[in-house]
């Protein structure tokens, strides 16, 4: 069987596969939906528990650095740009990318970083 016999199985495989699945949608339509909502809701508890902890933790970096970085004791020192941006992405809840730069910039201080939740 050739490229075309393979690729007009896989149509007639579709086309077989798409009808049962027509059938038992409207068979049993409101019973997927529920049965997919179920499925679905402890992925989107974890994900909003997972943004609830990367938030804390971005506040906690944000902080840190504030403290032991921008805030010595002999002279306060302005936030580098990056830090700056980092910062507010972190007020925005963007912290997949201000995580990294603000760890960063704790690691090249030699500042403790603070526990992860």
């Amino acid at each position: 069987m050739g490229f075309n016999g393979t690729a007009q199985v896989l149509v007639e495989a579709t086309s077989v596969l798409g009808a049962r699945w027509a059938s038992m949608y409207k068979q049993h339509g409101s019973l997927l939906a529920v049965v997919g909502v179920a499925l679905a809701s402890p992925f989107v508890a974890e994900a909003r528990e997972s943004r609830a902890r990367d938030q804390a933790y971005c506040s906690a970096l944000t902080k840190t650095y504030q403290r032991y970085v921008a805030q010595s004791r002999s002279h306060p020192v302005r936030p580098e740009v990056m830090v700056s941006v980092a910062m507010a992405d972190c007020e925005e809840g963007d912290t997949a990318d201000a995580i990294p730069v603000l760890e960063q910039k704790l690691v090249n201080a030699k500042v403790k970083l603070p526990e992860r939740p």
